[in-house]
This record gives C-alpha cells, sequence and structure tokens, in this order.
C-alpha cells in the first residue's frame, strides 16, 4: 500500500510491544523513518531487535516522570512530521480500589502527555504546512472491562 508516507519523519509512544509496535511496522514499510518509546531502554531495545530497520530508532521515557518527558521532547527532532499518542496505561483496579492518584496518573499519561508533545510540536507542523497528530484510544470506551463493572 502507497499512503504517501516515505521519508516521513514518525514519532510513535508506547510502541515496543501492541498497538504501537504494529503501527511502527506499517510506517517502516511506507518508509518513513519512525522513532519508537517505551518504559524502559531494555524494552526499546528489544523492539528495535525485532523491528530489524534502518530507519528506526528508540527513546525510553517513563511517562509517569515529567521529567522524562521532558527529556523525549529534547530527544525528538523538531522537523517530526507524525505524532502518534499511543502511550496509556490501565490498572485494572475496581472502582472502589482505584484511588485519586491512580486516576491522576491515568490522565497524566493517557491523555495530558499527548498534549504535551502536541502543543510543543504543532508549531512547526503549521510552519510548515504540513503534519499529523493522531491519539490511539483502546476499546475500553466502548467495551468497558469487567472490573471496572463491580458495583
Amino acid at each position: 500500500m502507497n499512503l504517501d508516507l516515505k521519508d516521513k519523519k514518525v514519532f510513535i509512544s508506547g510502541s515496543t510491544k501492541g498497538i504501537g509496535f504494529e503501527t511502527a511496522k506499517l510506517f517502516l514499510e511506507e518508509g518513513s523513518t519512525v522513532i519508537i518509546n517505551g518504559r524502559t531502554k531494555k524494552g526499546v531495545e528489544r523492539a528495535l531487535n525485532k523491528l530489524n530497520n534502518k530507519n528506526v530508532s528508540g527513546i525510553s521515557a517513563d511517562f509517569l516522570d515529567n521529567a522524562q518527558i521532558e527529556e523525549l521532547i529534547k530527544k525528538i527532532p523538531d522537523d517530526i512530521d507524525i505524532i502518534i499518542n499511543n502511550v496509556g496505561i490501565f490498572r485494572g483496579k475496581d472502582f472502589y480500589s482505584e484511588t485519586i492518584k491512580d486516576w491522576q496518573d491515568h490522565f497524566e499519561v493517557n491523555l495530558i502527555s499527548g498534549v504535551k508533545l502536541s502543543k510543543h510540536f504543532l508549531p512547526n507542523m503549521l510552519k510548515k504546512n504540513w503534519g499529523r497528530i493522531l491519539f490511539i484510544s483502546s476499546e475500553c470506551s466502548s467495551l468497558v472491562p469487567g472490573d471496572l463493572l463491580k458495583l
């Protein structure tokens, strides 16, 4: 398939496995240069080895740590074309066991981290009159896990 993404620069958060990893594979097949991300250096290295492509690199950063997000942003080239906000956490606790801190962590990682990335890179995308920012979500919005239904 040719989606006209050859030579586009892509950053995908939360991309060492699952949806993010498969998304990285698709962009690489299209000829894009991809930066993947995972919480640990070891996880990023494992994913890079599996992808085995000269057009992919990786940056580790734990999105629960604001300092790591700021460092990550500094390492991503300013001329990035596509941001895929894929990172997300889910702790699997029932409603009564979820603490306020758990809820704050969910919002910080699943939403606010993507807002931070978008706010930083959008001005350059607008300046060059091309760019894409996508937010990926899971099926939890429509297929609520059983442990959240226990009321």
